[in-house]
């Protein structure tokens, strides 16, 4: 079995981790997974938690540092279905933890939308500086 399985759809790449036990060697992985994804156009990305049982706290830097590297490039990351610790411990470090794929999903789609309107906004407002 693969440590991790990914699925790409529209708006984001959905990275399952499919071991108990979240170590080194998973964030090492994922990272790699990241940066190959990236190097591919993709910039949102969901990691679904829901099979870890066991997260050393400590990891929390490691994933902040793939998060920092999404945030970097214009990208979010969303972190479902995390059941090992305290959902409310990622906001510290300004991560999104949602409860299901499904929410995750939802909250990448919203900020879409979101940053679609933001650029339009943008758009306008650079039209009317060069009018004046």
């Amino acid at each position: 079995m693969n440590d991790i399985t990914i699925n790409r759809e529209e708006q984001y790449s959905l990275i399952t981790v499919n071991v108990e036990i979240a170590d080194n060697n998973l964030f090492e992985l994922l990272y790699d997974q990241v940066i190959t994804e990236m190097e591919n156009g993709r910039s949102n990305f969901i990691f679904d938690f829901s099979n870890i049982s066991d997260f050393n706290h400590a990891l929390y830097l490691k994933l902040n540092h793939i998060n920092n590297i999404i945030l970097k490039e214009g990208g979010i990351l969303v972190i479902a279905c995390f059941n090992a610790v305290n959902p409310d411990l990622f906001n510290d470090l300004d991560i999104v933890s949602t409860k299901s794929v499904v929410e995750a999903g939802d909250y990448v789609f919203m900020e879409a939308i979101e940053r679609h309107f933001l650029e339009a906004d943008d758009d306008e407002e650079e039209e009317e500086d060069l009018e004046d």
